[in-house]
């Protein structure tokens, strides 16, 4: 079985409009009425496409076609193929600079075999090569929970929140950009051509006009900084790391973590980061730094931790710690304390530090 991608013609306009209809009837299911879905859906979406698809197609964007099936070179593949899923991606307004992938739909039962990221990845594509957009955006709803998991773990951020009024039910909908990159000003490349940097990835056939995808979309499109890397089988979503930094801010004595610990990590991760670490964090009570540092000593430790990677994971990061033991140059005071640097005394939160061995 082979998933292919096509561009879309004015022949697909109806297609277009029932894939449409089957995405919107699950996806949507509990956010926007039953009485749109069951009733109006159908007609609203078969109008809206047969109104927009010419002009989409004249000039204002581009639709893709995703189709499943076997691949029997000998006949035509639209013959043995079923359409599964579509993408809409409009050129940037003038003053604007940022394309907009209008719609992007995968039925039911298809949403496993990497459509969705076949179908975005040649969204990018279109766009880097048929416009002058620096970015791509769309929009998601609130509860839309699956679709933003789906372009937050793509790399797509999360720019703005706004409340607006969608097919009769008021939403609250997220605002997601993507960065355009082009590599030393590469020419731009027809959508018929083959990329020769592709090969077993995207592969298209100059006679048919289709594009053949059987894995993920070319990591040779974006500069390495932002491409996956694997170490011992984790694999990071690009090659940002952010590095452990002392904050001297959890409570006093404990090592505890505090919400100002969940808010500081997880702003790296809506950032993009693949990696975030923690700040030294000491194995023992006696190893801190000073008495503000972190610490995983105990037990009571985890859950406080555990809040963090959570949060740390679902926005498509990976988390990890800098152990630590201070030894002799623990129990100091914080750097921003009056007397910085200085040994903390015991009605300061210090201690008497401890060494690998006696001096």
């Amino acid at each position: 079985m082979t998933l292919v991608l096509r561009s879309a013609t004015l022949s697909d306009t109806d297609v277009v409009a029932s894939l449409h209809i089957t995405s919107w009837s699950s996806a949507y299911r509990g956010i926007l009425s039953d009485a749109f879905l069951d009733s109006e859906l159908k007609k609203n979406r078969y109008d809206y496409w047969r109104e927009n698809m010419p002009r989409v197609l004249s000039g204002r964007g581009h639709v893709i076609i995703a189709e499943y099936g076997s691949n029997n070179t000998t006949s035509s593949l639209n013959q043995h193929s079923t359409p599964i899923g579509f993408a809409c991606i409009l050129n940037p307004d003038k003053d604007v600079g940022s394309s907009l992938v209008d719609n992007l739909h995968v039925i039911p039962g298809y949403k496993n075999i990497g459509a969705g990221t076949a179908l975005l990845a040649a969204a990018y594509r279109w766009s880097r090569d048929h416009t002058n957009a620096t970015q791509l955006h769309l929009e998601v709803l609130e509860r839309n929970v699956p679709a933003i998991k789906f372009y937050e773990s793509r790399g797509w951020q999360r720019t703005r929140r706004h409340e607006d009024v969608f097919m009769g039910t008021h939403v609250v909908e997220y605002t997601y950009i993507k960065p355009i990159y082009r590599i030393n000003s590469r020419p731009l490349l027809p959508w018929h051509h083959t990329l020769p940097s592709n090969p077993g990835i995207v592969r298209t056939n100059n006679k048919t006009n289709k594009i053949t995808s059987t894995s993920l979309p070319s990591q040779n499109d974006v500069p390495a900084l932002f491409t996956p890397y694997t170490i011992r089988g984790l694999t990071f979503k690009n090659r940002i790391v952010v590095s452990p930094m002392c904050t001297y801010s959890s409570q006093i004595g404990d090592g505890h973590v505090t919400d100002w610990h969940l808010v500081h990590l997880t702003q790296f991760a809506l950032g993009g980061a693949a990696l975030v670490f923690t700040e030294a964090t000491a194995v023992r009570q006696d190893g801190r730094i000073s008495p503000y540092d972190t610490g995983i000593w105990s037990d009571d430790h985890i859950e406080g931790w555990a809040r963090i990677v959570r949060s740390l994971h679902s926005h498509g990061s990976l988390a990890a710690i800098q152990i630590a033991h201070a030894g002799r140059k623990a129990s100091v005071l914080p750097p921003f304390f009056p007397n910085a640097r200085l040994p903390a005394t015991p009605d300061m939160g210090g201690w008497t530090p401890v060494g690998p061995s006696p001096i």
